[in-house]
């Protein structure tokens, strides 16, 4: 029974990670281009401009919608002396997501029983950033309770859970520029 509940606080988890190196459609490369989509990954110092790249998945664009009204993350772009280098408030961050978009939710591991899943990404632009090592942290908090709709969806014989409460969070991960 342990493990079951520790797999199914960890799936969410499982899931943003996934997103995080899956859901953008801008793309350049893995590694040493000029696009923020894991920790630990390494870019280039050549890029005009460096995004952080996120992506939120929901059965419905209703349910997208919801989620980008709800959601108010605060991101904060530090050097590896600590320093604040950005601070990214809600309202600065909400332009940035594109559009909901259809995709297929097998792609994303997940047997939902339904042809179609919709998707909004996240494209924030950090700026030029000399070489270096850097920290991003996204803080997070919804204003009300949200359903992505994956709770009629099974991983691994395992149910996702239903809601995402509000709650303030906060995740911190290490970059480099070369």
């Amino acid at each position: 029974m342990k493990l079951k509940k520790i797999v199914v606080i960890l799936l969410p988890l499982v899931m943003i990670t996934v997103l995080l190196s899956t859901s953008t459609q801008n793309v350049q490369a893995q590694g040493d281009g000029c696009d923020l989509m894991y920790p630990g990954i390494t870019l280039s110092a050549d890029c005009d401009e460096i995004h952080f790249v996120l992506g939120w998945v929901a059965m419905t664009p209703g349910q997208i919608s919801v989620f980008l009204k709800a959601m108010q993350w605060t991101f904060t772009l530090r050097d590896a002396s600590g320093n604040v280098l950005k601070i990214i408030p809600p309202d600065q961050v909400a332009p940035f997501w594109s559009p909901a978009y259809p995709i297929d939710p097998a792609d994303l591991g997940v047997d939902c029983g339904m042809l179609r899943a919709w998707e909004t990404d996240l494209v924030l632009p950090l700026g030029k950033l000399e070489a270096g090592d850097y920290t991003i942290t996204l803080d997070e908090n919804f204003r009300h309770p949200i359903t992505d709709g994956f709770n009629a969806c099974w991983v691994d014989g395992f149910k996702i859970p239903v809601t995402i409460y509000p709650t303030t969070y906060s995740f911190t991960g290490p970059f480099s520029v070369r």
